[in-house]
């Protein structure tokens, strides 16, 4: 008797392989597209937008994800971690000392600094903003600090403001030079909102403030003009000054002794260095500043006689 053995069919390998590497290929291009698209967004995309609040130094902040600034502070902790640090080690073990913050913003660094220093005066035109920054001072009770709802520059007037995108709401201006680099057209003035803009010794004057220790100027390209207004309390109080320093066409420093022209004599700058790795450690670098920045850079400005080694 003849036994009949099954018979072994033949799996079709040379079509299932050249599917495998299709499926492989696909799955590659794909990867390799989420990767230079997190590369181009410079920061974490959040799955959807949604309001959150978290720890932040001992305070608590509220915030609302697809915003470039509370991404950061989703992701890293804080906004300009290295920065923060910074201003830390200026205030050091003083005490009474008294911050100004000019372009407050939503508030990062008033709530920071809210807790080392006496004092702090946030200046910030923008309503959408300001309404942020109210929120956050009221959730965490703050009563150190006072809240001016003005922009500083150099004469007193209403100023055409241009409006941050939502992506962004660090980067509204006053400056028409940075509001055409952001916007990628001609900036329309007459289709910006018109804030208050006030020359900082006077406006400070008048509110009774008459000391200043530590300063922060953060306005997108309008700071040459704002330091221009403040000559009299820098010469005066002769504070530290963290400085976001914007290279515009007209508006902005054009030379090293430009800059240092808008500072009272026996100053010293650095340029603060810091790369996306520190963004979490908060580490940074100071580096004697020789040369203005190419486009931007964060600067600090410090008195010859002020004892903090860095």
């Amino acid at each position: 008797m003849k036994m009949l053995v099954p018979s072994k069919r033949r799996i079709p390998w040379m079509p299932i392989s050249a599917l495998m590497t299709c499926l492989l290929l696909i799955q590659t291009i794909h990867v390799r597209r989420l990767h230079e698209e997190g590369d181009q967004a410079a920061t974490y995309r959040f799955p959807e937008t949604f309001r959150f609040e978290t720890p932040y130094f001992g305070l608590t902040y509220a915030g609302e994800s697809g915003n470039f600034i509370d991404d950061r502070i989703l992701q890293y902790g804080a906004f300009e971690k290295p920065e923060l640090y910074l201003l830390r080690k200026i205030v050091g073990q003083r005490k009474g000392l008294v911050f100004l913050d000019i372009g407050a913003n939503v508030g990062t660094h008033s709530l920071f600094m809210s807790q080392l220093v006496e004092r702090v005066h946030a200046v910030e035109p923008f309503p959408p903003v300001l309404a942020k920054l109210h929120h956050n001072l009221d959730l965490n009770h703050l009563t150190n600090v006072t809240v001016h709802p003005v922009g500083f520059g150099n004469e007193k007037r209403l100023l055409p403001f241009h409006a941050p995108p939502n992506r962004n709401l660090g980067i509204g201006s006053f400056s028409r030079d940075i509001a055409e680099r952001w916007e990628g057209s001609v900036a329309k003035a007459d289709t910006a909102q018109q804030l208050s803009l006030e020359i900082g010794d006077e406006y400070l004057q008048q509110q009774g403030v008459t000391r200043i220790d530590i300063a922060k100027v953060d306005i997108e390209g309008y700071e040459k003009f704002a330091l221009q207004g403040l000559r009299q309390t820098l010469l005066r109080n002769r504070p530290c000054v963290l400085l976001e320093l914007n290279i515009g066409k007209e508006e902005g420093f054009h030379s090293l002794q430009e800059l240092e022209s808008a500072f009272p004599p026996r100053y010293r700058f650095y340029q603060i260095v810091s790369y996306l790795s520190d963004l979490q450690s908060g580490t940074y670098k100071l580096k004697s500043l020789s040369r203005l920045p190419e486009e931007s850079g964060n600067l600090l400005a410090i008195p010859e006689e002020h004892s903090v080694h860095f």
